[in-house]
This record gives structure tokens, C-alpha cells and sequence, in this order.
């Protein structure tokens, strides 16, 4: 089965019993779920972790994160770019299925209402309380409400 997070709501990693316990590692899951598609500096990644309290070698804690989220959810969960990090193709994610389910109740409205209704109710019913309710980071905000 495909390796999914969910982040409308509290931050979940699935299938299975694992999960990311470490806030560090919950934190950067969250920014690139929040940047789907985006490669992310290694600064940028530690600027979000430590703010301006960097370790010795950010890099390298950066890439002892990544590591162990690759740990549990896959090899190709993370993908390392000549800029940074970014979320592999291999990972689902509920907010990309509510963009999917928002984007064809849109593209049905006019044909078919109904069909639209029952789709953007699907999109709704993604949501467990505000995103990344439990991971707080200024990249949360942003996915905060429908």
C-alpha cells in the first residue's frame, strides 16, 4: 500500500502503526507537505526547525531528519534535489486529495450539481479539526481551514 499523510487535522502517517513521534521530524514532514511539489533549502528547512538557534552543522541535522523519516515512511518518501528536500511522489496525501475532490466538484458544478455537491461534501469530510493541529510552524498556518 501507498505511504499517506494527513495533515487536515493532526498530523497522521499510514498505513500501518508507525509514526513520526519526534517533533523535529513531524515539523519538517509538515513543510514539505505544505510545499508539495517544491524542492526546500536545507536552510529554509533549518530555519523552520531552529529558528535562530542553528546546530553546528545544519546540513547535517537536516539530513539526520530526513533519514529517519525515509525510516518510516520509505525510501522514496523524500527526495534529495541539488537545492534540498522535497516530498517524493510515492507519498498520498489527504490534502492533495482534497485539492483532486474540490477541483472536479468545480469542474461538474455546471452539469451536474449534485454530482458537485457529493464531491466537495467528500472534500469536507477530509478535514479532523485545523491542519496540523498538533504541529505547530508558521508552514501550518497557511493550511489552517477549508
Amino acid at each position: 500500500a501507498a505511504m499517506r499523510v494527513n495533515v487536515l487535522g493532526q498530523l497522521e502517517v499510514g498505513p500501518g502503526e508507525s509514526q513520526l513521534t519526534a517533533p523535529k521530524q513531524r515539523a519538517l514532514l509538515a513543510l514539505l507537505v505544505s510545499r508539495r511539489g517544491e524542492a526546500v533549502s536545507v536552510d529554509r528547512i533549518a530555519e523552520a526547525l531552529w529558528g535562530a538557534s542553528l546546530p553546528k552543522d545544519p546540513a547535517g541535522a537536516v539530513a539526520f531528519h530526513v533519514s529517519r523519516i525515509r525510516a518510516v515512511l520509505g525510501d522514496g518518501s523524500i527526495e534529495t534535489t541539488p537545492v534540498g528536500y522535497r516530498l517524493g511522489a510515492s507519498v498520498e496525501t489527504d490534502i492533495g486529495e482534497f485539492g483532486s475532490l474540490v477541483a472536479r466538484g468545480r469542474r461538474t458544478a455546471t452539469d451536474d450539481p449534485r454530482h458537485a455537491v457529493t464531491l466537495l461534501d467528500q472534500a469536507l469530510m477530509l478535514w479532523r479539526g485545523p491542519a496540523l493541529a498538533d504541529t505547530p510552524s508558521s508552514e501550518s498556518q497557511s493550511l489552517r481551514s477549508p
